[in-house]
């Protein structure tokens, strides 16, 4: 009669503990309908993020052709000086072509420019001991009207020296044969090439002109053809 009872007492409790969830699955069920969830309104994904104006001019500009933060670039070529005084009926001389080289280093200002430091120098070895040389330190700008490619626009402005050195006199105790000074400005284009990213090569054109005003007054002008080796650090 007992053992009828307590059998009973079990069937009657049986139904109340299945229908009762377990801890377990009760974190699941937690878990399962907090995932289903829908985001709160005016919440963030967390796994997306906003792309910015310069990300996306920066990607749709090809690998190759995206320009550093840091350049610095060295040339050589062949430039056409002449010289004229200056008079109402005044032309230039007959022109003289001697070797050149350049150099430059500086920033870039997004895709569309670069700016920095530049030197410039023609010279002219004369064959009797002495070196005439024209020269130009200043600031200028590159434009890119095509950020996808490598034509630019170039513009600088600086001061321009005109010298004769006597060879030998190395430490230059004795100083220049002739020295000059003046205002020196120019105008040119080039291209950039890519050869890896960083690395650019291309030709340039440049019409450079010196004002000279110590001790008469009077023009340089060096029409400059080079090639150019530029590095950006990209």
């Amino acid at each position: 009669m007992r053992s009828c009872a307590c059998l009973l007492l079990i069937l009657l409790a049986a139904p109340a503990v299945a229908q009762e969830p377990s801890d377990s699955a009760r974190a699941k069920e937690d878990s399962t309908s907090t995932h289903r969830r829908p985001p709160e309104a005016g919440r963030k994904n967390p796994y997306l993020r906003e792309v910015s104006d310069e990300e996306i001019q920066d990607a749709a500009i090809a690998p190759l052709h995206r320009r550093g933060s840091i350049w610095a670039t060295i040339g050589a070529g062949a430039g056409t000086e002449s010289v004229r005084f200056d008079g109402p009926n005044s032309t230039y001389s007959v022109s003289r072509t001697r070797p050149t080289l350049s150099g430059a280093v500086g920033g870039t200002i997004g895709q569309f420019m670069r700016i920095g430091l530049e030197g410039f120098v023609w010279f002219n070895p004369n064959g009797d001991g002495f070196v005439e040389t024209i020269s130009t330190v200043g600031f200028g700008a590159r434009i890119y009207p095509f950020p996808k490619a490598g034509l630019y626009f170039h513009a600088s402005g600086g001061m321009g020296f005109y010298n004769v050195r006597d060879l030998y006199d190395p430490c230059g105790c004795y100083g220049p044969v002739i020295s000059d000074v003046g205002g020196a400005w120019s105008l040119g284009a080039g291209l950039e090439v890519p050869l890896k990213r960083g690395v650019w090569i291309g030709p340039t054109i440049e019409v450079l002109h010196v004002d000279m005003m110590n001790p008469v007054d009077y023009r340089e002008r060096v029409i400059h053809f080079g090639l150019s080796l530029t590095f950006d650090g990209h």
